[in-house]
C-alpha cells in the first residue's frame, strides 16, 4: 500500500495511419503525471469484545483466537493469512489476582511468507484479562478447660492434616495448602477470645 509517481513513462504520438510523429511534438517536462494510489484494507481487531476471565488458580490465564473477532476480515486477500501473538502491557502474563489489558498482534503474510502487515490500516480494541480472587470461609478450633491458673495458650500453626480448622466454603488451587496461625492466652476465668 502506498502512493507511487508515475516517473518513467514512455510516450509515442501516431497519427491515423499508425505512423509515429512524436518527434513533431515537444512535451513540456513539467506535465503532471498522476500518482497511482493503493490504499491500505481497513480491519478492526477486537478482543474487548471477548474480556478473558478466571478464578485465581495459580496458572497464567490463557487466551487464543476464540477470543478475537476481526472485523472485516473478509476482506484478506485469499493468498494471505494471519496469525495473532497475545501479550499483556508488561510483557507478563496474568497469574495473580488483577486485571491486565489483553493485546493482540495481528500479523499478516502472504503466500510466499512474507510481511504484509503494512499494506493494512489495523485499529486495535483492546479488551481485559481478569484473574478473580478465590473465597474462602475458614472456621478455626475452639478450645476450653476448667480454670488452674495457668493461661489456656493457643498458638499452634494449623495446617492441611491438623484438624484445627474447617474450610466451610470454597477450596484451594491445586498443589496449595492453607496454614491458618492464631496465638491467644487466656489467664482469667470466664474470658473468651474469638479466633
Amino acid at each position: 500500500a502506498g502512493e507511487y509517481l508515475v516517473d518513467d513513462i514512455r510516450y509515442h504520438v501516431v497519427d491515423e495511419n499508425g505512423k509515429d510523429v512524436t518527434s513533431m511534438y515537444m512535451i513540456d517536462p513539467n506535465s503532471n503525471f498522476g500518482t497511482y494510489v493503493i490504499n491500505k484494507i481497513p480491519l478492526t481487531v477486537d478482543t474487548v469484545s471477548f474480556p478473558v476471565s478466571k478464578i485465581y488458580d495459580g496458572k497464567a490465564i490463557e487466551v487464543n483466537e476464540e477470543n478475537v473477532f476481526i472485523r472485516n476480515a473478509i476482506q484478506i486477500p485469499n493468498n494471505e493469512s494471519y496469525e495473532i501473538e497475545f501479550t499483556t502491557e508488561d510483557g507478563k502474563p496474568l497469574i495473580n489476582v488483577g486485571q491486565k489489558q489483553n493485546i493482540a498482534i495481528l500479523t499478516i503474510h502472504n503466500d510466499k511468507n512474507e510481511d504484509t502487515t503494512e499494506n493494512y490500516d489495523i485499529t486495535t480494541n483492546y479488551g481485559n484479562l481478569t484473574v478473580i480472587a478465590r473465597e474462602l470461609t475458614l472456621k478455626t478450633f475452639s478450645d476450653e478447660k476448667v480454670f488452674d491458673g495457668l493461661p489456656l495458650v493457643g498458638n499452634k500453626v494449623l495446617g492441611v492434616n491438623g484438624l484445627t480448622y474447617e474450610i466451610i466454603s470454597g477450596t484451594l488451587a491445586d498443589k496449595q495448602e492453607l496454614r491458618v496461625e492464631m496465638n491467644a492466652v487466656i489467664t482469667e476465668g470466664g474470658k473468651e477470645i474469638d479466633n
